[in-house]
């Protein structure tokens, strides 16, 4: 997804109950989509953030299972991993991260 985000556009992610969909790309020359099955707690949210610091906090989790907490699409988010989809979060790494606005 991060190879096809232009500069400065960010990713988009839309939760819905059991799936994630991640959107990148504004252009008709480079565009992505991809879904990925996801446990959503809460309502649907659609949230957006830079690539490449998602990408950081992504690539610093050393656990199988990522977890990223929100309340709104406008406040921080904050990132951390799971050994497991049931088990509680790992206190030892949390990354927290500021959303991108989604113009529309």
């Amino acid at each position: 997804m991060a190879l096809v985000a232009e500069r400065n556009t960010p990713v988009r992610l839309s939760f819905e109950q059991g799936v994630l969909i991640l959107e990148a790309g504004s252009s008709d020359d480079a565009q992505a989509v991809e879904r990925v099955d996801a446990q959503l707690e809460g309502d649907d949210i659609s949230i957006a953030f830079n690539p490449t610091f998602l990408l950081d906090g992504l690539s610093a989790i050393d656990s199988p299972v990522a977890q990223l907490s929100f309340t709104t699409s406008t406040k921080p988010a904050l990132l951390s991993g799971r050994p497991a989809v049931d088990a509680e979060a790992d206190e030892a790494y949390k990354y927290l991260i500021m959303p991108v606005r989604l113009s529309g």
